[in-house]
């Protein structure tokens, strides 16, 4: 169900890096908009969950309810975007001559479009760990072995959607079969919380009339917790180092081979296979070790020398003999 769903929300993705290029022009210009509008809407998703999931009676449901809206709101968006190209040459036409007031309208109507599919998107993974920690699990393993599984979908969803489904169904059909997995995963969902009714099981996932959904966040205990607050930034500029690597690298793919959407993809396909490995590894490492959270400065130090030495290496791995035919044709 997760790894379904990962894949879902990265066809999604595919068909939006396609249209984008349309819509807003250059590709890698574009690629920026939908990464980042893309995580500022995983970022609110997560954020609503996080305030208000305490109130949510049936996270299952509630999940499974969320991905018909990824659903119905991806392909619409799929269907609209194209549409938006006049509008956007009408908001900036007046301000061409100034390039970063022109760049941060496209950024606006970027985040305004994706905004629904993908807040609804960022809130299903938070609803699926809150139902399983609410069963043996604790936070941390449960966190990485889903994290890790829904990654791993992702990066089939963006390979298969750029190899396979783009060039067999077209953009728009990519997105239908996008939505078709959401509704996979939605009908899975359902299909759990029934079986766990009809057995009479315990509702673990707190679709039962006592459940009290995810539990809340203290707003005093984190203004007063100096260490959670240390945390979270480090989680803050962990992911913006991420996402501006993933620009920088393709711009430095750009150097050797097409700006293309199929450039971008597979890129981004490696930089999600990393993430879900790791995260399948350190829910098994946190399983095994509860206090492997005292390595994470070790590990942070060990990935900043790791980018400092793909770049030593950059020049070396990409001489022009093997890389000015790519991509074939």
């Amino acid at each position: 169900m997760c790894f379904v769903s990962g894949a879902a929300s990265l066809v999604f993705q595919v068909v939006w890096f396609h249209l984008a290029g349309v819509v807003f022009g250059s590709s890698v210009w574009a690629t920026s908009l939908v990464l980042s509008s893309f995580m500022g809407g995983l970022a609110c998703g997560s954020a609503l969950v996080a305030h208000y999931g305490h109130r949510i009676h049936g996270l299952v449901r509630t999940y499974a309810a969320l991905e018909i809206a990824v659903a119905a709101a991806g392909t619409l968006l799929a269907l609209a975007l194209p549409g938006l190209t006049g509008t956007v040459t009408m908001m900036t036409a007046p301000v061409a001559d100034t390039v970063w007031l022109a760049n941060g309208i496209r950024f606006l109507v970027a985040f305004a479009a994706l905004l629904a599919p993908a807040t609804a998107m960022g809130a299903t993974l938070p609803l699926l760990v809150a139902s399983l920690t609410s069963e043996r699990w604790n936070l941390g393993p449960a966190l990485g072995h889903l994290y890790g599984w829904n990654t791993l979908g992702a990066v089939t969803g963006v390979a298969g959607a750029e190899l396979l489904l783009v060039g067999a169904f077209g953009v728009t059909g990519t997105a239908a079969c996008a939505a078709l997995l959401c509704l996979v995963a939605a009908t899975t969902a359902v299909g759990v919380t029934q079986h766990r009714e009809n057995a009479h099981l315990p509702a673990h996932d707190h679709d039962s009339e006592v459940s009290h959904g995810v539990p809340a966040v203290e707003p005093d205990i984190g203004r007063q917790s100096r260490r959670r607050w240390i945390l979270l930034a480090c989680a803050f500029f962990s992911g913006a180092i991420l996402l501006a690597l993933e620009v920088l690298w393709f711009r430095f793919l750009t150097m050797y081979v097409l700006s293309t959407t199929l450039a971008a993809s597979l890129m981004l396909a490696v930089v999600l296979a990393a993430i879900g490995l790791g995260g399948l590894m350190a829910s098994t490492w946190l399983r095994l070790q509860p206090a492997a959270m005292a390595r994470l400065p070790c590990l942070a130090l060990l990935t900043g020398c790791a980018v400092i030495g793909s770049y030593a290496a950059f020049e070396g791995l990409t001489t022009g003999a093997q890389v000015a035919g790519w991509p074939p044709s």
